[in-house]
């Protein structure tokens, strides 16, 4: 046991390995197999997971670690086949920074609404749970939520009542799961008091993102992005809400020129849709 567990505790390996066995697990359904006739799991726990998709798999994961050491070494050893190819992934866990930096907990308070607007509640609540920050109870109280809103908040409301040493963990769990530009966008405003123009229209996009996404003339305004050199000659890119939404995301991704061109395209085309875009985005300002 000690070559496939090189922690020497199976139970550990399986939580820092949380994150990648649940994103690996997902199409070995012939695990469920393995662990019902190693005893691991009971006739009614292998009928629950009959299909396994992505929570489930998160939730059977926490199961079997909540189950103890035998069945985590079942599990372990189980995974030690090739078809499964999560072993080696297991024996290299991300490791933490004992030396990171530390997180200060106003940011939490302070820099709220940055939060709500560009965490990823679903990865970020995965790595906390794999890193100990939140158990069990926690993580599957973020997970039922379907909201990802109602998951950040979650997230926030839980990570205030947490170390320094868990928040230090946090902002290392942001690096992990690429998320680290929320980290230099707290350092940049910490750096100054106000958001430059150029941040003030990003922000006012991903703020009115829904509205945006069903005001846009579609096609009138990806044929703008395409002439301003935004957007490359398209394809076939049927106005469907996905690809309207994809259309925003993307100009967010692009930058404030691509934001800034957004927001023109609107105001020719709906000036009091522009408009209330503008009043919304003031209003978020004032109540911080």
């Amino acid at each position: 046991m000690e070559g496939v567990c090189p922690t020497g505790d199976p139970c550990l390996l399986i939580r820092l390995s949380f994150v990648p066995l649940k994103e690996n697990l997902i199409p070995n359904t012939t695990l469920i197999d393995e662990l019902y006739a190693s005893s691991v799991l009971s006739a009614k726990e292998k009928a629950d997971y009959t299909n396994v998709d992505n929570i489930k798999c998160g939730k059977l994961i926490k199961e079997i670690v909540q189950k103890g050491r035998n069945a985590c070494e079942k599990f372990v050893s189980i995974l030690d086949k090739a078809e499964y190819g999560c072993l080696q992934k297991m024996r290299h866990p991300t490791p933490l920074e004992d030396d990171g930096d530390s997180f200060p907990k106003e940011h939490l308070k302070k820099y709220r609404t940055l939060f709500l607007e560009e965490l990823e509640p679903t990865k970020t609540a995965d790595y906390l749970y794999q890193y100990s920050v939140f158990d069990k109870n926690i993580h599957d109280e973020i997970e039922k939520e379907s909201s990802r809103l109602h998951k950040a908040q979650l997230i926030l409301h839980h990570l205030s009542d947490k170390s320094p040493r868990c928040l230090k963990i946090f902002g290392q769990v942001l690096i992990h799961s690429k998320q680290d530009f929320i980290i230099t966008m707290l350092h940049e405003r910490e750096g100054r008091n106000s958001l430059t123009p150029k941040e003030q229209c990003e922000r006012c996009i991903r703020i009115n993102f829904r509205y945006i996404r069903e005001m846009l003339h579609f096609d009138i305004t990806l044929d703008t992005l395409i002439q301003e050199g935004i957007f490359e000659a398209r394809q076939e890119f049927k106005a469907t809400t996905v690809n309207r939404g994809k259309l925003v995301k993307e100009s967010i991704k692009k930058g404030p020129r691509a934001c800034d061109s957004l927001l023109r395209c609107l105001e020719s085309q709906l000036k009091e849709a522009y408009d209330k875009v503008v009043k919304t985005f003031n209003d978020r300002q004032t109540v911080g």
